[in-house]
């Protein structure tokens, strides 16, 4: 076949096909389309890959023996198979739509995922690093009930008190203690456990902290949340709100020295009155006199209960043989 026979037959095909010239600039528009979406899904795909870094490292990783106990199955659980499928699903819509520019034949395709790789790593890495990745993640966290449960779980996984793993703020650091709120606003009393090696003198008001503790028996009658602490972390990640506890941290005690008697009370003549620790609750107590002898009491039967008229008696009692009248919960 001569090159006059091709001519024509190329001829008689564009005139059976109706083939019309394209303006350029139809081709130019076509083609810088093409390129703006390729930077757009870099940019996702670099996204993508940084939250799925970032998730990946801030995976609570030194508490993985109380939270699973099995590294493998802690690594399965905590994988980001969300914005995992994501990044490789912009991955390969990238690499589609650059075989679609006028030039991308001329380079094999080692080099263009190679190149893809590179600049994805560089770019994510970029937003990891300034907390682009971070901001997104805490913006779901807070928006998104659904991201929670079924996402990013470390907010449900630092709000399972049964399992003595909570999340929140401190309010006040005691000698013995500190308290603190969860993530639900619950207040809870953490006793300094003897295996606790976090610095206690670090521990300020408003600090937001992670911990694992257990419950012990004889804080278990306590109208209290009482956790031993095990371990402790300060947390820098979660966005936990703070609750303002001023009529609720001061009513846990160890002892009396943890208490302090109530203006109110203090400038009354009608009573002596103090402040003591009962039961691991201050108490706003009016000292009575024993029925039997000067000498302490032994049971409450022994003390003149009848002789306190006030109306805000709220109970009675013998404690540490001394006859008293529990009138009111104060501060520490």
């Amino acid at each position: 076949m001569t090159k006059i026979d091709i001519s024509k037959k190329a001829l008689e095909k564009i005139k059976s096909s109706r083939i019309k010239p394209r303006a350029k600039w139809k081709f130019l528009l076509t083609e810088n389309l093409f390129i703006l979406l390729e930077i757009v899904l870099v940019l996702f795909t670099a996204l993508f890959f940084a939250v799925t870094i970032n998730q990946l490292i801030y995976s609570d990783w030194d508490f993985y023996g109380y939270i699973n106990g099995n590294l493998f199955y802690y690594i399965l659980q905590v994988f980001p198979y969300f914005w995992f499928f994501f990044l490789l699903l912009f991955f390969v819509l990238t690499y589609l739509n650059f075989k679609n520019l006028r030039r991308s034949y001329r380079y094999s395709t080692y080099i263009v995922l190679g190149t893809f790789v590179f600049v994805v790593f560089s770019a994510g890495y970029i937003l990891y690093t300034i907390g682009y990745a971070k901001k997104i993640d805490l913006t779901l966290i807070d928006k998104s009930e659904m991201y929670c449960n079924h996402v990013n779980k470390r907010l449900n996984t630092w709000n399972q008190a049964d399992k003595g793993m909570i999340a929140g703020r401190v309010i006040e650091n005691k000698d013995n203690f500190f308290i603190m709120h969860d993530l639900e606003g619950n207040v809870w009393n953490i006793v300094y456990g003897d295996s606790l090696l976090f610095d206690r003198e670090v521990i300020n008001e408003g600090m937001p902290i992670r911990l694992v503790g257990g419950f012990e028996e004889k804080f278990k009658n306590l109208e209290h949340n009482i956790l031993i602490a095990k371990e402790l972390m300060q947390e820098d990640y979660l966005n936990i709100k703070y609750f303002d506890f001023d009529n609720l941290i001061n009513s846990f005690c160890f002892s009396d020295d943890d208490c302090s008697l109530s203006f109110d009370f203090a400038i009354q003549s009608r009573c002596p009155f103090d402040s003591v620790c009962i039961n691991h609750t201050c108490e706003t107590v009016c000292p009575i006199m024993n029925l039997n002898s000067s000498e302490g009491c032994s049971d409450v039967t022994e003390c003149d209960c009848a002789s306190y008229l006030a109306t805000d008696k709220k109970d009675c009692i013998c404690e540490n043989e001394r006859c008293l009248v529990v009138v009111d919960e104060v501060k520490n």
